[in-house]
């Protein structure tokens, strides 16, 4: 169970699409800001939003937005969080422009991660010592974890429980997510449940776990990574079985992790390193060190992050490692991080109501 009043580190967002499965991680915050209500989305033209004078070659998708800490393309459409005490919501932007609608409410519980799945989202959400993981169409309603929900309810309801929910990742077949409980305890878990939902009562495919972290899936197993203990870990899919320890690293508190092709990329936000998949590789593939590394996203052009500080960047290396990354774009306190196709869709924080959405080409340079 989550310690009542304790202190949880620093949020942080991947989203991974390429030859493995997409997933969304994220990590939440104790330093959220104060809630606040939805505010109108800005006037947008048909192609998208206007350009922005703060990140040159950036455009703005969308702004004022209360603490937007998850972002996520599927198909058309990208997909954002605005957390507040009460009014908290999933919006939906098609891609090609518009403005944003509201695609799921999530009332009062504040949003900690999602991964959209066709015409679905999946979600993991918290309100004080309850945590909820659910599966949600268009125009989902979840108002109350104690006294239900509203006229749309999710169409799978995963799973409530007094747990500290962490990040998921999800596919048509079903959702995974890793549950942390208590800073320092070594009783986390990875959950399963088949998309039609499971009544409830999740699958633990591992326990155990020392702080499970970042989750990502390929064709055959599970991969989380362990923020207590630096154990990159795995298990089969679908399947009940002793997990597999990939590795052990010697970061500090590893809690981001990304898969491409047959590598495993895996940082603790103040470097990242690569490895393969096969047990016990040899050796691992430093590829930067950095500052605030809040996401990470991986294809085949190279591994893109986030640093979030007020002075912050968007940038990139080869997935063969730099030693000076390349700078896309410059902007304050950027952290969520989507990768799709030519375009990486981004969030900044700062506080109440001035959260917002950025695209940039992954090919932009800043000055």
């Amino acid at each position: 169970m989550k310690a009542s009043g304790r202190s949880v580190g620093l949020a942080a967002l991947v989203f991974i699409i390429g030859s493995e499965a997409a997933c969304s991680l994220i990590r939440r915050t104790s330093d959220l800001g104060p809630p606040g209500s939805v505010s109108p989305s800005p006037t947008s033209s048909g192609s998208g939003g206007g350009s922005s004078g703060e990140c040159e070659g950036c455009t703005v998708i969308d702004e004022g937005i209360n603490d937007p800490f998850v972002i996520a393309t599927s198909g058309d459409f990208v997909f954002y969080s605005q957390s507040a005490v009460e009014g908290g919501s999933i919006f939906r932007r098609s891609k090609a422009g518009g403005n944003r609608t509201v695609f799921a409410n999530t009332g009062a519980l504040s949003t900690v991660a999602i991964s959209p799945v066709g015409n679905s989202v999946a979600w993991l959400g918290e309100e004080g010592e309850v945590g909820l993981a659910a599966r949600c169409s268009e125009g989902c309603q979840i108002t109350d974890t104690n006294e239900g929900f509203g006229t749309n309810p999710p169409d799978a309801l995963l799973e409530v429980d007094e747990i500290d929910l962490d990040s998921i990742a999800a596919d048509a077949t079903g959702t995974y997510w890793t549950a942390r409980f208590e800073v320092g305890a070594t009783n986390g878990t990875v959950r399963f449940c088949r998309a039609t939902g499971c009544n409830g009562v999740a699958t633990v495919l591992a326990d155990a776990e020392n702080k499970p972290r970042g989750i990502a899936l390929d064709a055959t197993h599970v991969y989380w990574v362990n923020e207590g203990d630096g154990r990159v870990r795995r298990v089969l899919r679908n399947d009940v079985r002793t997990p597999e320890t990939v590795i052990t690293l010697s970061l500090s508190a590893p809690h981001l992790i990304a898969l491409f092709d047959e590598s495993v990329y895996v940082s603790d936000g103040t470097s990242i390193v690569s490895f393969p998949k096969t047990l016990s590789p040899t050796s691992t593939t430093p590829v930067t060190l950095q500052t605030s590394i809040a996401a990470i996203a991986v294809d085949a052009t190279g591994i893109y992050w986030t640093s979030f500080v007020s002075s912050g960047t968007i940038a990139t290396c080869p997935l063969t490692g730099c030693d000076e990354p390349t700078v896309i774009a410059r902007v304050t306190s950027p952290f969520a991080l989507a990768l799709d196709g030519d375009d990486l869709w981004f969030t900044t924080r700062g506080g109440p109501g001035i959260g917002k959405v950025f695209r940039v080409k992954k090919t932009a340079r800043a000055p």
